[in-house]
């Protein structure tokens, strides 16, 4: 038994290796039993596989259809509604931007873990002031190649201590599993946005499937984390009683 990170309850040891997505390594994988998040040990950041991911996203599974949506985002004539007709993540994401934008004239929002760009760019040609930033130099590099200048090479820590209260919106759109601490990281991105702002956050659902599912998400070090709704409420819980932002979590059903 151990303590879960993220609601203090009983996280059972489900697997004590599970292989990991770099080849000779494994993981720990726990299951909270109260707030049913699984999560793997030990969470470092291997920021050398999102570089090998992003020199070829085109040929590594589960981020072929990244390189999908940026293209047809590259040739739509109207880029978010066609990322939104494509998959359910960023149809929710312009829905809860488009609830709450409407009094705001040309609303900022950031994309944190912005990959290949093309939510960003969708985002900004829909009227809003995007910017994507992203912790991958070669993630940023074809961002830019392909949608110009939207986009920063930098960590969200360190760009926060600078840019606090300038965004409308930051949208965390997929990311909140990569993360080593999500509690951390939800603080962090508050603290970017104005005090009438908003947080947007998609995840993978794992409530969509067995509780005896030991683990159909991506590997770690690439997934640390597969959420529950449960597990979004304990991770929010006490930010949501700190401060007046508004966010919205998405459990998305994709694995």
């Amino acid at each position: 038994m151990s303590d879960c990170p993220l609601c203090g309850g009983h996280a059972v040891l489900r697997s004590n290796a599970l292989p990991g997505y770099v080849a000779g390594s494994s993981f720990r994988i726990y299951r909270c039993t109260e707030c049913g998040v699984s999560f793997a040990e030990p969470r470092v950041e291997n920021h050398r596989v999102y570089e090998a991911i992003y020199a070829n996203p085109g040929r590594v599974p589960g981020y072929m259809r990244y390189e999908r949506y940026a293209r047809l985002v590259a040739n739509a004539a109207d880029p978010l509604e066609a990322l939104s007709s494509s998959e359910d993540v960023y149809w929710a994401v312009a829905q809860a931007l488009q609830q709450r934008d409407s009094a705001l004239e040309n609303p900022e929002v950031l994309e944190v873990g912005s990959g290949l760009g093309y939510l960003t760019y969708a985002l900004a040609q829909s009227g809003y002031r995007a910017t994507g930033i992203d912790i991958s130099r070669n993630a940023v590099d074809s961002a830019r190649a392909r949608f110009g200048d939207l986009f920063i090479h930098a960590d969200v820590a360190e760009y926060a201590a600078r840019h606090a209260g300038r965004f409308d919106a930051v949208i965390a759109c997929e990311l909140l599993e990569h993360v080593v601490d999500p509690v951390a990281f939800v603080r962090i991105a508050l603290s970017l946005i104005k005090p009438s702002g908003q947080l947007i956050v998609t995840t993978p659902n794992r409530m969509v499937f067995d509780p005896d599912v030991l683990w159909e998400t991506d590997l770690p070090p690439v997934h640390f984390w597969w959420h529950s709704e449960d597990s979004l409420r304990a991770c929010f819980q006490t930010l949501r009683v700190c401060h007046g932002w508004m966010i919205n979590t998405c459990c998305s059903l994709r694995s």
